[in-house]
């Protein structure tokens, strides 16, 4: 049986105000950690989140990216303003491009400057998954140091609703 392909803007809408959320949580819970030597790895993952989000709109949008690494040195405020920022472009990325432009394949180099092309079907699946890798290995730093981090799978974003 084949799957049906996501319609677009709906779906995709969803998902980044899914990531929002998630993030926005997550966030929460790594403020609440007072030990800077145990917060910092974590803030490294959520600047690195953001900026692989910024890279890949960036792409999407035919834009040059910054210049910025792709792991960061952000503050925590940094990182959280980072990740509204973009968090914000993502939402009207998905609200004002035609569906239709979701499969039409963008050129663009990765970090090493090698050439790939991909849609922005793809790209937006990709950085909804990478997100989730992320926060899945805060969390677990998290609990290593006695933490219990929030919730933060699909389901219950959609309860929260």
């Amino acid at each position: 049986m084949e799957e049906a392909m996501p319609s677009g803007h709906e779906d995709f809408t969803t998902l980044f105000a899914y990531d929002h959320w998630a993030n926005a949580r997550l966030i929460a819970a790594v403020e609440a950690v007072s030990h800077a030597d145990v917060q910092r790895p974590m803030v490294r993952f959520l600047a690195h989140l953001a900026r692989a989000q910024e890279m890949w709109l960036d792409r999407v949008q035919h834009r040059h990216s910054s210049t910025d690494p792709v792991w960061p040195e952000d503050t925590l405020a940094e990182a959280r303003e980072r990740l509204l920022n973009v968090q914000q472009g993502w939402a009207m990325y998905v609200q004002e491009t035609a569906a239709y432009l979701f499969d039409e394949p963008v050129a663009y180099h990765n970090s090493k400057g090698t050439a790939y092309s991909s849609t922005p079907r793809q790209v937006m699946t990709h950085v909804i998954n990478h997100s989730t890798h992320h926060r899945a290995q805060i969390m677990l730093l998290l609990r290593q140091h006695g933490l219990t981090p929030p919730p933060l799978d699909y389901i219950y974003y959609l309860r929260d609703l």
